[in-house]
């Protein structure tokens, strides 16, 4: 496997979480492949994630990131320097109305866009 060659990455994901990973209909495992251009299985608690290094790189990270929201928000190292991240700041009070009930309208926006949205920061903020 060249640096940024094809190649194939996994990931061991606790089987208790496997649901949230995979989403309902593989809808989260299709906005991970959609938001980091890898293609992105599951064969029981493994992710296999395949494609370019950088394509690999990301939906690693995704599905870090999407599985540490479980505990609260994330934390991604210098956000802004990323190519592949936008900031939007969202006040605590509306947060609720940003993500919709049962996190129907964040999930529906992550759908239309082709991307995978989580709160960063500290919890409260």
């Amino acid at each position: 496997d060249a640096p940024s060659g094809w190649g194939t990455l996994t990931m061991e994901v606790r089987e208790a979480i496997m649901p949230y990973a995979q989403g309902k209909n593989a809808s989260t495992r299709k906005k991970l492949m959609q938001a980091s251009g890898a293609i992105v299985q599951f064969l029981g608690n493994i992710a296999f994630m395949s494609g370019t290094a950088e394509q690999r790189s990301h939906a690693q990270e995704y599905l870090t990131w999407l599985l540490q929201t479980l505990d609260g928000p994330v934390w991604v190292d210098t956000p802004e320097a990323r190519s592949d991240c936008t900031i939007v700041d969202v006040p605590g009070p509306i947060v609720g109305f940003v993500t919709g009930k049962a996190r129907e309208s964040l999930s529906r926006h992550e759908e239309e866009w082709g991307v995978l949205a989580v709160f960063i920061g500290h919890c409260g903020q």
